[in-house]
Protein backbone atom coordinates (compact mmCIF):
# COMPACT_ATOMS: atom_id res chain seq x y z
CA UNK A 1 0.00 0.00 0.00
CA UNK A 2 1.23 3.62 -1.06
CA UNK A 3 1.15 6.14 1.49
CA UNK A 4 0.59 9.98 0.32
CA UNK A 5 1.77 12.82 2.22
CA UNK A 6 -0.94 15.16 3.30
CA UNK A 7 -0.63 17.65 1.43
CA UNK A 8 -0.68 15.44 -1.81
CA UNK A 9 -3.58 13.44 -0.70
CA UNK A 10 -5.42 16.89 0.25
CA UNK A 11 -4.25 17.85 -3.67
CA UNK A 12 -5.67 14.77 -5.17
CA UNK A 13 -9.40 14.65 -3.17
CA UNK A 14 -9.89 18.31 -5.04
CA UNK A 15 -12.11 19.06 -7.63
CA UNK A 16 -8.60 19.71 -10.13
CA UNK A 17 -5.18 17.89 -9.82
CA UNK A 18 -2.12 19.21 -11.56
CA UNK A 19 -0.49 15.55 -11.65
CA UNK A 20 2.88 14.86 -13.65
CA UNK A 21 5.25 11.83 -14.10
CA UNK A 22 8.63 11.84 -13.47
CA UNK A 23 11.44 9.32 -13.47
CA UNK A 24 14.91 9.54 -11.87
CA UNK A 25 17.52 7.04 -13.45
CA UNK A 26 20.46 6.30 -11.04
CA UNK A 27 23.96 4.80 -12.94
CA UNK A 28 26.20 2.54 -11.11
CA UNK A 29 28.38 5.39 -11.10
CA UNK A 30 26.27 7.08 -8.90
CA UNK A 31 25.41 9.88 -11.87
CA UNK A 32 21.15 10.64 -11.84
CA UNK A 33 19.27 11.62 -14.95
CA UNK A 34 15.99 12.44 -14.98
CA UNK A 35 13.12 13.29 -16.74
CA UNK A 36 9.25 14.35 -16.90
CA UNK A 37 5.99 13.71 -18.94
CA UNK A 38 4.98 17.59 -18.14
CA UNK A 39 5.60 20.38 -20.90
CA UNK A 40 7.67 21.72 -18.25
CA UNK A 41 11.03 21.16 -16.31
CA UNK A 42 10.66 19.90 -12.66
CA UNK A 43 13.14 19.73 -10.33
CA UNK A 44 12.25 16.63 -7.78
CA UNK A 45 14.61 15.59 -4.38
CA UNK A 46 17.54 18.03 -6.29
CA UNK A 47 17.32 16.47 -9.64
CA UNK A 48 16.38 18.30 -12.51
CA UNK A 49 13.73 16.16 -14.47
CA UNK A 50 14.05 17.12 -18.79
CA UNK A 51 10.84 18.16 -20.30
CA UNK A 52 10.28 17.15 -23.97
CA UNK A 53 12.31 14.25 -23.60
CA UNK A 54 9.86 12.29 -25.76
CA UNK A 55 9.60 9.51 -23.34
CA UNK A 56 6.15 7.56 -22.34
CA UNK A 57 5.91 4.49 -19.80
CA UNK A 58 3.80 1.48 -20.27
CA UNK A 59 1.18 0.52 -17.29
CA UNK A 60 2.64 -1.92 -14.67
CA UNK A 61 0.75 -5.58 -14.25
CA UNK A 62 0.80 -5.76 -10.44
CA UNK A 63 1.60 -9.37 -9.27
CA UNK A 64 1.23 -11.08 -5.99
CA UNK A 65 4.46 -12.71 -4.09
CA UNK A 66 7.49 -12.49 -5.85
CA UNK A 67 6.57 -12.48 -9.59
CA UNK A 68 8.94 -10.00 -11.29
CA UNK A 69 6.82 -7.13 -12.69
CA UNK A 70 7.33 -5.58 -15.93
CA UNK A 71 7.06 -1.80 -17.30
CA UNK A 72 9.15 -0.13 -20.49
CA UNK A 73 9.69 3.45 -20.73
CA UNK A 74 10.24 4.13 -24.80
CA UNK A 75 11.05 7.53 -26.42
CA UNK A 76 13.05 9.35 -29.39
CA UNK A 77 16.63 9.42 -28.92
CA UNK A 78 16.01 13.13 -28.71
CA UNK A 79 17.25 13.99 -25.17
CA UNK A 80 21.23 15.09 -24.38
CA UNK A 81 21.30 12.89 -21.33
CA UNK A 82 19.85 9.56 -23.48
CA UNK A 83 21.74 8.71 -26.17
CA UNK A 84 22.75 5.50 -28.82
CA UNK A 85 26.22 6.51 -27.56
CA UNK A 86 24.98 6.06 -23.82
CA UNK A 87 22.82 3.16 -24.69
CA UNK A 88 25.42 1.24 -26.93
CA UNK A 89 28.50 1.45 -24.55
CA UNK A 90 26.07 0.26 -21.32
CA UNK A 91 26.07 3.46 -19.45
CA UNK A 92 22.75 2.52 -18.47
CA UNK A 93 23.10 -0.86 -18.25
CA UNK A 94 21.82 -2.23 -14.53
CA UNK A 95 20.84 1.44 -13.51
CA UNK A 96 18.09 1.72 -10.96
CA UNK A 97 14.65 3.54 -12.47
CA UNK A 98 12.42 5.19 -9.90
CA UNK A 99 9.08 6.73 -10.84
CA UNK A 100 7.12 9.00 -9.35
CA UNK A 101 3.85 11.27 -9.48
CA UNK A 102 4.21 15.02 -8.55
CA UNK A 103 2.66 18.24 -7.99
CA UNK A 104 4.20 19.90 -10.81
CA UNK A 105 2.82 23.49 -9.18
CA UNK A 106 4.84 21.63 -6.19
CA UNK A 107 7.04 19.83 -6.40
CA UNK A 108 7.79 19.20 -2.87
CA UNK A 109 4.35 17.02 -2.93
CA UNK A 110 5.01 13.32 -4.90
CA UNK A 111 4.71 10.34 -3.65
CA UNK A 112 7.20 7.13 -4.95
CA UNK A 113 5.17 4.82 -6.97
CA UNK A 114 7.42 2.31 -8.70
CA UNK A 115 11.01 0.98 -8.57
CA UNK A 116 12.78 -0.84 -11.26
CA UNK A 117 15.87 -1.72 -12.83
CA UNK A 118 16.75 -1.23 -16.41
CA UNK A 119 16.53 -4.46 -18.00
CA UNK A 120 17.13 -5.48 -22.20
CA UNK A 121 17.47 -1.81 -23.80
CA UNK A 122 16.64 -1.83 -27.57
CA UNK A 123 17.12 0.88 -30.54
CA UNK A 124 15.85 1.31 -33.95
CA UNK A 125 15.36 4.45 -36.37
CA UNK A 126 15.89 6.87 -33.84
CA UNK A 127 14.14 5.52 -30.77
CA UNK A 128 14.54 3.50 -28.07
CA UNK A 129 13.21 0.89 -25.72
CA UNK A 130 13.70 0.44 -21.80
CA UNK A 131 12.55 -3.04 -20.42
CA UNK A 132 11.76 -2.05 -16.51
CA UNK A 133 11.77 -4.98 -13.90
CA UNK A 134 10.77 -5.44 -10.32
CA UNK A 135 13.36 -5.91 -8.02
CA UNK A 136 12.26 -9.37 -7.37
CA UNK A 137 13.56 -9.85 -10.17
CA UNK A 138 17.31 -10.16 -8.46
CA UNK A 139 15.59 -13.19 -6.89
CA UNK A 140 15.58 -15.14 -9.78
CA UNK A 141 19.31 -14.31 -11.09
CA UNK A 142 21.76 -17.20 -10.18
CA UNK A 143 24.63 -16.39 -7.53
CA UNK A 144 27.13 -17.81 -6.02
CA UNK A 145 29.91 -20.58 -7.76
CA UNK A 146 27.77 -23.34 -10.25
CA UNK A 147 28.77 -27.20 -11.06
CA UNK A 148 29.72 -26.34 -14.60
CA UNK A 149 32.81 -27.13 -16.56
CA UNK A 150 33.72 -24.00 -17.59
CA UNK A 151 35.73 -21.60 -15.67
CA UNK A 152 33.52 -19.20 -13.69
CA UNK A 153 36.13 -16.46 -12.80
CA UNK A 154 37.30 -13.50 -15.24
CA UNK A 155 40.32 -13.43 -16.12
CA UNK A 156 42.68 -11.12 -14.49
CA UNK A 157 40.00 -10.82 -11.41
CA UNK A 158 41.20 -11.92 -7.68
CA UNK A 159 39.82 -15.68 -8.34
CA UNK A 160 41.52 -16.30 -11.83
CA UNK A 161 44.71 -13.94 -10.36
CA UNK A 162 46.71 -14.02 -14.31
CA UNK A 163 48.65 -10.79 -13.92
CA UNK A 164 47.06 -8.71 -17.01
CA UNK A 165 49.46 -6.25 -16.94
CA UNK A 166 52.71 -8.70 -17.80
CA UNK A 167 53.65 -7.95 -21.33
CA UNK A 168 52.28 -11.48 -22.37
CA UNK A 169 49.00 -10.55 -21.63
CA UNK A 170 48.78 -6.54 -22.52
CA UNK A 171 50.01 -4.78 -25.25
CA UNK A 172 49.61 -1.70 -27.45
CA UNK A 173 48.71 -1.21 -31.01
CA UNK A 174 47.74 1.58 -33.79
CA UNK A 175 44.89 0.89 -36.30
CA UNK A 176 46.58 0.60 -39.83
CA UNK A 177 43.41 0.20 -42.02
CA UNK A 178 39.73 -0.15 -41.41
CA UNK A 179 37.92 -2.83 -43.27
CA UNK A 180 34.77 -1.97 -41.86
CA UNK A 181 33.02 -0.69 -38.63
CA UNK A 182 34.34 -4.16 -37.17
CA UNK A 183 36.99 -5.13 -38.60
CA UNK A 184 40.47 -3.64 -38.53
CA UNK A 185 43.97 -4.12 -39.71
CA UNK A 186 46.52 -3.21 -36.80
CA UNK A 187 50.27 -2.98 -36.04
CA UNK A 188 52.23 -3.77 -33.30
CA UNK A 189 50.85 -7.28 -32.43
CA UNK A 190 53.11 -9.10 -34.75
CA UNK A 191 55.18 -11.01 -32.06
CA UNK A 192 51.55 -12.76 -30.65
CA UNK A 193 50.37 -15.94 -32.20
CA UNK A 194 47.38 -15.84 -33.85
CA UNK A 195 43.81 -16.15 -31.71
CA UNK A 196 45.89 -14.75 -28.38
CA UNK A 197 43.26 -12.12 -28.08
CA UNK A 198 40.34 -13.70 -29.06
CA UNK A 199 37.69 -13.11 -26.63
CA UNK A 200 40.12 -10.45 -25.08
CA UNK A 201 39.56 -6.62 -24.23
CA UNK A 202 40.27 -3.58 -26.92
CA UNK A 203 40.56 -0.14 -25.00
CA UNK A 204 40.68 2.66 -27.59
CA UNK A 205 43.95 5.49 -26.27
CA UNK A 206 43.24 8.56 -29.13
CA UNK A 207 40.56 9.45 -31.47
CA UNK A 208 36.75 9.74 -30.98
CA UNK A 209 36.54 6.36 -29.25
CA UNK A 210 39.24 7.09 -26.75
CA UNK A 211 38.44 5.50 -23.05
CA UNK A 212 36.21 2.91 -24.43
CA UNK A 213 36.20 -0.31 -24.38
CA UNK A 214 34.96 -3.58 -26.85
CA UNK A 215 35.56 -7.36 -26.37
CA UNK A 216 36.96 -9.13 -29.30
CA UNK A 217 35.29 -11.65 -31.21
CA UNK A 218 38.45 -12.68 -33.62
CA UNK A 219 42.40 -12.34 -33.82
CA UNK A 220 43.82 -13.07 -37.02
CA UNK A 221 47.32 -13.43 -37.95
CA UNK A 222 48.40 -14.08 -41.44
CA UNK A 223 50.82 -13.34 -44.15
CA UNK A 224 52.30 -10.75 -41.51
CA UNK A 225 48.90 -8.81 -41.53
CA UNK A 226 47.15 -8.92 -38.16
CA UNK A 227 43.68 -8.69 -38.11
CA UNK A 228 40.61 -8.03 -35.35
CA UNK A 229 37.45 -8.05 -35.55
CA UNK A 230 35.01 -6.76 -32.87
CA UNK A 231 31.71 -7.95 -31.54
CA UNK A 232 30.07 -4.61 -32.11
CA UNK A 233 31.12 -1.53 -33.82
CA UNK A 234 32.32 1.37 -31.71
CA UNK A 235 29.74 4.10 -31.22
CA UNK A 236 32.17 6.74 -32.75
CA UNK A 237 34.47 6.49 -35.81
CA UNK A 238 37.26 4.72 -36.24
CA UNK A 239 40.81 6.20 -37.78
CA UNK A 240 44.07 5.16 -38.94
CA UNK A 241 45.86 5.93 -37.21
CA UNK A 242 43.65 5.75 -33.24
CA UNK A 243 46.13 4.37 -30.53
CA UNK A 244 44.59 1.14 -28.34
CA UNK A 245 45.66 -1.32 -25.49
CA UNK A 246 44.71 -4.64 -25.83
CA UNK A 247 44.42 -7.59 -23.74
CA UNK A 248 44.63 -11.33 -23.98
CA UNK A 249 41.84 -13.49 -24.21
CA UNK A 250 40.38 -16.83 -22.31
CA UNK A 251 37.69 -19.54 -23.69
CA UNK A 252 37.77 -20.74 -19.80
CA UNK A 253 38.27 -23.94 -20.69
CA UNK A 254 40.95 -26.33 -18.21
CA UNK A 255 43.40 -26.46 -21.90
CA UNK A 256 43.61 -22.77 -21.93
CA UNK A 257 44.23 -22.04 -18.39
CA UNK A 258 46.95 -24.85 -18.32
CA UNK A 259 48.82 -23.72 -21.68
CA UNK A 260 47.92 -20.43 -21.98
CA UNK A 261 48.31 -19.14 -18.78
CA UNK A 262 50.11 -22.19 -16.86
CA UNK A 263 47.27 -21.28 -14.27
CA UNK A 264 45.34 -24.55 -13.52
CA UNK A 265 45.83 -24.33 -9.81
CA UNK A 266 43.58 -21.71 -9.68
CA UNK A 267 40.89 -22.99 -12.32
CA UNK A 268 37.19 -22.23 -10.83
CA UNK A 269 35.67 -24.92 -13.15
CA UNK A 270 34.66 -28.72 -12.94
CA UNK A 271 36.13 -29.79 -16.69
CA UNK A 272 35.81 -33.80 -15.11
CA UNK A 273 32.22 -33.40 -14.17
CA UNK A 274 30.18 -35.80 -16.53
CA UNK A 275 28.17 -34.00 -18.99
CA UNK A 276 24.56 -34.98 -19.69
CA UNK A 277 24.93 -37.31 -22.29
CA UNK A 278 26.52 -39.50 -19.90
CA UNK A 279 23.56 -38.79 -17.35
CA UNK A 280 21.11 -40.16 -19.34
CA UNK A 281 22.90 -43.04 -20.32
CA UNK A 282 22.90 -46.85 -18.93
CA UNK A 283 25.34 -48.98 -17.79
CA UNK A 284 27.18 -51.14 -20.47
CA UNK A 285 29.49 -53.85 -20.04
CA UNK A 286 31.73 -51.94 -22.30
CA UNK A 287 32.54 -49.47 -20.88
CA UNK A 288 35.64 -48.77 -17.99
CA UNK A 289 33.51 -47.55 -14.81
CA UNK A 290 37.31 -47.47 -12.65
CA UNK A 291 36.44 -44.45 -10.81
CA UNK A 292 38.63 -42.23 -12.91
CA UNK A 293 37.79 -38.59 -14.93
CA UNK A 294 35.47 -38.72 -17.15
CA UNK A 295 36.17 -36.26 -19.99
CA UNK A 296 33.37 -36.44 -22.71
Amino acid sequence: MKILPEKLKTHIKGETTTLCRCWIIEMTSGKKLGFTDHDQTITLKGTICEKDAGMEASSVEERLGLNTNTSEISGALQSELITEEAIRTGLLDRAKVSTYVVNWQDSSQYFLDQVFLVGDITREDGHFRMELRSLSSQLEQAKGNHFIKKCQADLGDLKCKVNLSSATYTSTGLIERVRSPVIFWVSGLNEFENAWFRAGGMTFQTGENAGLKVEISEHIRSDGITVLHLWQPMPKSVSVGDEFTITAGCNKSLTTCSVKFSNTLNFRGFPHMPGNAFALSYASNSENFDGGPIIE
